[in-house]
């Protein structure tokens, strides 16, 4: 399918793919495997200097993280994605 012709953003049609493959993981029971390959992959791009997309990783560890309720390490992986937005200069006060 065309996304122009369905109207539906770059960003939209995204999101959507990781909605589906986060219900495929969890359906299939492969969270812990999948937020340990997350967070490999946010120090890889730590050690590559990207700290925005490290970020982006961790978040993704949270929410993982929230699905199999081990709220520790939700709040370790949110804290630390909001320390790598501060460190990339885009850290929001959520106001």
């Amino acid at each position: 399918m065309n996304r122009r012709a369905l109207n539906v953003s770059p960003s939209a049609a995204a999101h959507a793919t990781c909605v589906r493959w986060h219900v495929a993981v969890q359906q299939a029971g492969l969270l812990d495997k999948a937020r340990a390959a997350y967070e490999k992959a946010s120090q890889s791009q730590e050690k590559l200097n990207s700290p925005w997309h490290a970020a982006r990783h961790l978040e993704t560890c949270g929410t993982l993280s929230k699905d199999m309720e081990q709220w520790p390490a939700v709040a370790e992986h949110f804290r630390g994605a909001a320390n790598l937005y501060a460190e990339a200069g885009r850290a929001s006060t959520g106001t």
